[in-house]
């Protein structure tokens, strides 16, 4: 594209950001009108302006996970789940929450940590773009689900157990099938829960 291209193009960038946004519509809108335009160049640029205008979707990945960790297999799973993130959230805990930190920072993906308010567990993993604030387990547990397009879970049981206490993960992972989340469960042999 030469400088006559851009036609009535400002010689200094605008400086308020709103401005900046619409110069960019101003100079294609402008591009368009020109009766020198072949129908190729026309359309090229018209699907420049029609791109700029779909809204982007965020994947926001939040984990659960047990304090025995992950199985190779469901790591495995986790890591291609994570491809394409945005962010991910966890909760900061010893175990599946630790190697659900590393496996998204070795992806490129921002992590947002969910510490409990009981620090017994917490793991204190370094490197996230935002630390929460600590709440007790199933609030923050409730902060991840809610904070997620997609929840992936990874249970130590080959089988959902009957609701009971002690059961964080599975707690969760019926939460978010209540809030109509999103859900990717990875079991311990690498089958995902339908």
């Amino acid at each position: 594209m030469s400088k006559e291209d851009l036609g009535d193009a400002p010689e200094q960038v605008p400086k308020k950001r709103r401005a900046l946004e619409q110069a960019p519509d101003l100079w294609v809108a402008q591009w368009l009108a020109r009766d020198s335009l072949t129908p190729s160049e026309r359309r090229r640029v018209q699907e420049v302006k029609d791109s700029r205008k779909r809204p982007t979707v965020r994947v926001i990945v939040g984990f659960t996970g047990t304090r025995s960790g992950m199985t190779p297999q469901q790591k495995s799973l986790v890591r291609e789940a994570l491809r394409g993130a945005d962010e991910a959230h966890h909760g900061d805990c010893i175990g599946a929450d630790e190697q659900f930190h590393e496996l998204a920072r070795r992806e490129g993906v921002d992590v947002v940590i969910h510490p409990p308010s009981d620090a017994k567990q917490r793991a204190w993993c370094q490197g996230a773009i935002r630390v929460e604030q600590a709440k007790p387990y199933l609030d923050r547990n409730k902060d991840i689900v809610q904070a997620s397009t997609v929840l992936v879970g990874t249970p130590k049981e080959l089988y959902e157990p009957q609701p009971g206490r002690g059961q964080g993960t599975w707690s969760t992972i019926r939460y978010a099938r209540n809030r109509s989340v999103r859900r990717r469960v990875f079991m311990p042999d690498g089958k995902e829960l339908e």
